[in-house]
């Protein structure tokens, strides 16, 4: 993916790198980033959909924090609330897939069984040191869900199919799509739509 997005975008003022915004260790900012870039650090920082399959939002948000000079702003959207939990439950527990993603955490959208999650939302940007926080939550229904697998869209956004051989990846995105037929096409998906957006005093 790195590579696709420097080849198809090449700009002397982008740069595409990799980071895992869960370690909480700094010298983990600084293996992907430059002093000159940390300090004092960036204007803008921006996840979309990035934020979808981690369990430790609070490291995430913390590590955005950080990177963030100071004035800076973030803008981050991620689902909450999915029906999709239910499929990939019974992915976990089919045999065929058992012996490669046996270690898998069953996956959990953030925020799943909030009762109120744009006051979660805040109340953790807060903790972390934001301001001028916006936290937004909006329930969406995608009738025609399925349609867009015809894109391939699910293939980027999968949670497991990269854990899988190469060879097995094409048949688990198809059961995939098996199991989505079963248990969401006839009403469609309906998932919360997360919007944080703040800025670093």
């Amino acid at each position: 993916m790195i590579e696709f997005a420097t080849h198809r975008n090449k700009d002397p003022r982008l740069s595409f790198r990799v980071l895992d915004m869960t370690v909480k260790n700094e010298e983990n900012l600084k293996r992907v980033f430059t002093d000159t870039e940390l300090n004092p650090g960036f204007d803008k920082v921006f996840s979309f959909a990035c934020l979808m399959w981690t369990s430790d939002h609070e490291q995430c948000l913390e590590n955005i924090f950080k990177l963030l000079r100071s004035g800076g702003q973030t803008l981050v959207w991620f689902m909450g609330y999915n029906d999709l939990s239910i499929v990939y439950k019974e992915i976990l527990e089919m045999k065929k897939w058992m012996a490669y993603l046996k270690d898998e955490p069953i996956l959990k959208y953030a925020y799943h069984d909030s009762m109120d999650v744009k006051s979660d939302c805040y109340n953790l940007m807060k903790k972390i040191g934001f301001q001028d926080i916006i936290s937004d939550c909006e329930r969406k229904h995608f009738k025609d869900y399925v349609d867009i697998y015809d894109f391939k869209v699910h293939e980027c956004m999968d949670p497991y199919v990269n854990k899988l051989p190469q060879h097995l990846q094409r048949e688990y995105l198809d059961d995939v799509i098996t199991v989505i037929d079963r248990h969401i096409k006839n009403d469609g998906l309906t998932f919360d739509l997360i919007i944080l957006l703040a800025s670093k005093p």
